[in-house]
């Protein structure tokens, strides 16, 4: 059952109102027990090495022709 039926049930049962029911219901709902995850150990991956721009490259030739 999802939170929102039990508190709708709750709500219907004592026959209040929505709100007041929220605070009621949280006393008496229990969570289906979920899976856990496991969770893999990180591995650290090889670093890329850098582009150089080519077109610095050829700026800074101009410039230095100048």
């Amino acid at each position: 059952m999802s939170w929102i039926e039990h508190v709708k049930k709750v709500a219907k049962s004592k026959k209040i109102s929505y709100k007041d029911a929220l605070k009621v219901a949280s006393k008496t709902y229990k969570k289906k027990a979920t899976a856990k995850k496991v969770m893999k150990p990180k591995t650290k991956k090889p670093m890329k090495k850098r582009k150089v721009k080519r077109k610095m490259k050829k700026q800074e030739e101009d410039m230095e022709e100048m």
